[in-house]
């Protein structure tokens, strides 16, 4: 089948692994894929590593969170025009299939579908409980050329199972191969980052947010250093396309903390290199995630994982089991890692049943496929 995937973005992100693993997928299984994005980038990049013909659609960039007014009222316009362009690139290309890789595309990709006679999937990796995102949402799950969707939690799919009942199902994302299957680098990751063989690294990876928790992870954690000598923080990324207040806001609560010299900003680093040098993994997320890569891309490495009550990390780490569930607060989360920074053992143990996890309920071969066939189905 000729299948056009369109995403919003051309950077690097959890949804955009997800574009790249079912297009690698597609090709493997003697299907025809195609990419559509605003713009090129990293994911245009590894598209054509692999001969996946690209298309440029017009569709500006939009502020993360919460839109503006402006941007509001100027997006059904540019939803009219990405359209026209998807339209017109799936009836050249006589595509079976519109692939709708994130929710901000959503509407134009379901007009496009309509103008040019092609079923739509729906790809949802947003949580959307209230507001004109899941009243649009609600809406087009009801057209009839929207033939399937995906969520890719329970958390993202239960304000929309009773639209149309059996249309949005849900499939949880995976880690892409490489998790699984590389060799750790560990004594080269951790030399890098100035982390000695015995010391205990803590760390936590993603944009610098308010919403992800760094500053949550900090005023924890950072009272454990003076009692633990060998504890060392690792805080990886940078605040990306965000206001960079954040970054440099927690960088000076480190810095003015006692045994703040232990802790690491390693900005940008790639997320293998940084699990294979920690020791504990954190995702201190404030927000509600729709699902957490982090935490399964950690729990994948063998690393213990301390989450938030937060959204789908709920359903990803078991707690006591993989790792530890705890509330959003500081007490609760450095009680957790406190647990595994004086235990060896637990962290071992946990570790492993991380990854046993990985490969029964998050696994690529598994998971992709079952997106594939649903959006793949005859109906």
């Amino acid at each position: 089948m000729k299948i056009l995937f369109v995403d919003q973005n051309s950077s690097l992100g959890g949804g955009q692994r997800v574009l790249l693993d079912l297009m690698n997928w597609s090709l493997e299984n003697g299907h025809s894929p195609f990419l559509m994005l605003p713009d090129e980038g990293y994911v245009t990049k590894a598209a054509a590593e692999k001969g996946i013909p690209f298309f440029a659609f017009p569709f500006p960039g939009m502020t993360a969170g919460r839109k503006n007014i402006f941007e509001k009222i100027a997006y059904p316009p540019r939803c009219m025009r990405a359209s026209n362009r998807i339209s017109d690139i799936a009836d050249e290309l006589k595509a079976d299939l519109i692939f709708a890789n994130g929710p901000r595309i959503f509407l134009p990709c379901v007009m496009a579908g309509k103008g040019a006679g092609v079923p739509v999937h729906l790809q949802l990796h947003l949580l959307f409980e209230r507001g004109a995102e899941k009243m649009l949402i609600s809406h087009l799950l009801k057209s009839d050329v929207v033939r399937s969707a995906v969520a890719c939690s329970k958390k993202v799919s239960a304000p929309f199972t009773s639209v149309k009942p059996g249309k949005m199902q849900t499939v949880p994302y995976w880690v892409s191969p490489e998790f699984l299957s590389e060799p750790s680098r560990r004594a080269e990751i951790r030399n890098r980052l100035g982390i000695g063989g015995s010391d205990i690294a803590a760390g936590v990876i993603g944009r610098i947010s308010p919403t992800k928790g760094q500053r949550l992870f900090l005023n924890a954690l950072l009272p454990l250093l003076t009692i633990h000598p060998s504890l060392r923080l690792v805080v990886a990324g940078s605040s990306d396309f965000e206001n960079k207040k954040e970054e440099d806001e927690i960088k000076k609560l480190a810095s003015g903390f006692p045994g703040g010299d232990k802790v690491r900003f390693t900005g940008m680093i790639e997320g293998r290199d940084f699990y294979d040098g920690m020791d504990i993994l954190v995702v201190p997320s404030v927000w509600e995630e729709p699902f957490g890569l982090v935490s399964v891309e950690g729990m994948a490495r063998s690393l213990p994982v301390v989450v938030t009550k937060s959204g789908a990390l709920q359903e990803i780490v078991e707690d006591g089991v993989t790792g530890f569930v705890v509330p959003k607060e500081e007490e609760h989360l450095r009680e957790a890692v406190e647990k595994l920074i004086v235990s060896p053992e637990l962290r071992g143990e946990m570790g492993s049943k991380g990854r046993e996890r990985v490969l029964k309920s998050f696994n690529p071969g598994i998971q992709i496929k079952k997106v594939m066939e649903i959006a793949l189905a005859e109906r």
